[in-house]
Order: C-alpha cells, then sequence, then structure tokens
C-alpha cells in the first residue's frame, strides 16, 4: 500500500466515525518518513505487547516524538495485539472518564488517558509553569520532549512517586515516561504549550 491509498481508508474510516491509530510502526519496518502524510489517526502504538514479546520492537515509544515535533497532535495507547494467549492483558490505556462508551470516546478523543504496561499514573498537570507528576512507585521517571534534553529522576530501590519539571522556554511539548522496578512502562500524553 502506499500512503495515498492508506489515507483513503483512514478517510473511510472516519466517514463511518471510527477512531484510527497507527499500528506498530517498527514492527512494519515503517519510519515516520513513511507515514507521517497519513492525516488523521488520533494515537499510534508507544506499546505493542506481541512485537515486544516476539521481536523485542515497538517497546518504548517509537517515532512518537517525531510526528509530535511534526505538529501532528498524535496521542500514545498501548495495546496487546496478542497472538497467543501468553500476550494478553500486559498493554492498555487507562481513561478519565465514566463508565459509558460516550465518556470513554471522549476522553480518548481529548487524550484524557494514559497508555501503560505496569505502572498508575494518578496526576499529571503544569501550575506555574513547572510540570508534575504523581504515580504508582517508580525506578525512574523521564521528562520527554524532543530536540530538549529534559531531567530523567532515578531511585534504585524503585520507590519514586512525586517529580517536577520546570518547563524550559519554547517547548513545544511534554510528556513523561514512568518505569518501575520491574521494567514496565506507562506513558503520559503530551501536554502541548504551543
Amino acid at each position: 500500500e502506499n500512503a495515498a491509498d492508506a489515507q483513503k481508508m483512514i478517510d473511510e474510516m472516519h466517514a463511518w466515525n471510527m477512531k484510527t491509530i497507527y499500528a506498530h510502526p517498527e514492527w512494519s519496518g515503517t519510519t515516520y518518513r513513511d507515514y507521517g502524510a497519513l492525516k488523521g489517526n488520533f494515537a499510534q502504538e508507544v506499546w505493542n505487547t506481541g512485537c515486544v514479546m516476539d521481536n523485542n520492537l515497538d517497546v518504548n515509544a517509537p517515532y512518537w516524538d517525531v510526528a509530535i515535533d511534526d505538529g501532528q497532535r498524535v496521542f500514545g495507547v498501548a495495546t496487546d495485539d496478542g497472538h497467543s494467549m501468553d500476550q494478553h492483558c500486559k498493554g492498555w490505556v487507562m481513561v478519565s472518564a465514566d463508565n459509558d462508551a460516550a465518556s470513554i470516546i471522549d476522553a480518548l478523543e481529548k487524550g484524557e488517558f494514559y497508555a501503560s504496561c505496569g505502572p498508575e499514573i494518578y496526576d499529571f498537570y503544569v501550575e506555574d509553569g513547572v510540570v508534575h507528576i504523581e504515580c504508582s512507585e517508580a525506578a525512574s521517571i523521564h521528562f520527554v520532549s524532543l530536540r530538549h534534553p529534559l531531567p530523567c529522576w532515578r531511585d534504585p530501590e524503585g520507590h519514586m512517586t512525586k517529580v517536577h519539571c520546570e518547563v524550559p522556554e519554547n517547548l513545544k511539548y511534554m510528556r513523561v515516561c514512568v518505569t518501575d522496578k520491574e521494567g514496565r512502562f506507562a506513558w503520559t500524553n503530551p501536554i502541548f504549550f504551543r
């Protein structure tokens, strides 16, 4: 398939009121250059359990920051794509929503969720030029924005639950990756500053 054909399929799905994500880019052998022109995907996989377990691919947000830096307001999802039972229930999203379909879809569209394969994120917000995160016990909490080195806090004991980061001038966005002492990840969606 070429990008024009893929865009036609994406547009057709959107006409049916479906939501689309870009799935397992590394496993598919694509780079952001290959799919960056596609419009309308609300998210891309930042974790795919089947690809991780079978091939150690699509492990930790490949290409996500390149898409965001390119101006796409795309969110991150963790999924199983489990082709065998041992690959099930290892990647998911947690939405901030009521327990009904309309509320869940609304939260997904607004990015009011986080992706995880283990850790929990309790709060993620910006206040007075400082980004704050609260989470389950973590061994590292890494603030991320392409082209801007940001802090990565570490606790070898894996008991860290709260850190913050001042927002550098001219930053486009910031997201956070939490890693627990078992090496499992959770990812916030970005906070966009411009």
